[in-house]
């Protein structure tokens, strides 16, 4: 193939890429570089397979660094063990009648061990490595040293890459939830107040669900020895509010469909957050007023609670 049709080629694949507006992401780029730079490093190591490098460096490109260094230890212990195991179970015979009997049992023995030291999650990969190694039709020594040095090889490139070119940020990632989430309790809360309730909570649920993620996710993430993010301490308190808020509405709604009935202090709070003034009385019986605004202004304080939050860590 000429470089001119090579060139074509590639202006081709560009031009459609841009009609079918596809978004290369910053983790795809960074898994496409480890393989390339993996790939380059086999070549010039002259690893018989470089697949192997490839797959460790996909596989541990991670979108966190939680992520990233559980990857780093499955990779490692998996081709650690797959690969000495299943030499060792190679040298006891080479007759056809039997090895596949013993690939079997090396099947069983690995998935029994992991189950019984808590590394399920790891089993398969363990079990394919295993079978690679010791099904190989080369030379199981240079196999097995192959496929260490190839995955040593892709992990730690992968790893490098992740840390030195946009590292993740789980942080602003969560910041930038809770903005949505926020976004989200304003526009609910001032409907409940002006329209017949109850409102709509499915986009609610899923903004708070989403906060939550990232919220156990950063708390993991800041733990993890890969983690090279500036240190804070994790807003546990927003997290109450707004699973409280949540938790208010959903009581709201085991109210029948109403127009509100607003009263006391919480119309003063209404007009300083949402600059209206409440002119109306709604359809509420007196004890269901009541209630309906006892939950109105834990709702609006933690609102108030939430906005200062997210104006002091605004991106």
């Amino acid at each position: 193939m000429s470089d001119l049709l090579r060139f074509a080629i590639l202006i081709l694949v560009i031009y459609f890429m841009k009609i079918w507006r596809v978004r290369i992401g910053m983790r795809t780029f960074k898994t496409a570089l480890s393989v390339v730079i993996g790939l380059y490093f086999s070549h010039l190591l002259n690893l018989q397979a470089p697949i192997f490098t490839a797959i460790a460096s996909i596989t541990t490109m991670q979108p966190s660094f939680t992520d990233t260094s559980e990857q780093v230890k499955r990779r490692l212990f998996t081709c650690v063990f797959g690969v000495i195991f299943g030499y060792l179970l190679a040298q006891i015979t080479h007759n056809p009648l039997f090895t596949p009997i013993l690939a079997g049992i090396g099947v069983i023995f690995t998935i029994v061990l992991h189950q019984l030291t808590g590394q399920k999650n790891m089993t398969t990969l363990a079990c394919i490595v295993f079978v690679a190694s010791f099904a190989t039709r080369t030379n199981h020594m240079t196999y097995g040293i192959n496929r260490l040095i190839g995955t040593f090889l892709g992990v730690a490139i992968s790893v490098l890459i992740n840390v030195l070119i946009r590292a993740p940020k789980v942080h602003e990632d969560f910041f930038q939830s809770v903005q949505e989430a926020y976004r989200e309790i304003f526009d609910l809360t001032r409907n409940c107040l002006l329209l017949p309730y109850p409102s709509d909570l499915s986009h609610l649920e899923a903004a708070i669900n989403k906060v939550n993620n990232y919220y156990h996710m950063l708390d993991e993430e800041i733990h993890s020895p890969f983690y090279s993010g500036k240190e804070f301490k994790i807003p546990h308190a927003i997290i109450e509010v707004i699973n409280e808020i949540y938790l208010r509405f959903q009581l709201l709604e085991e109210l029948k469909p109403f127009t509100p009935t607003i009263f006391g202090k919480n119309i003063e709070t209404i007009e300083s957050l949402f600059s209206y003034t409440i002119l109306y009385q709604g359809d509420l019986k007196r004890e269901e007023a009541i209630v309906y605004n006892y939950h109105i202004e834990v709702i609006l304080k933690d609102v108030f609670r939430l906005k200062n939050f997210v104006e002091e860590n605004s991106l």
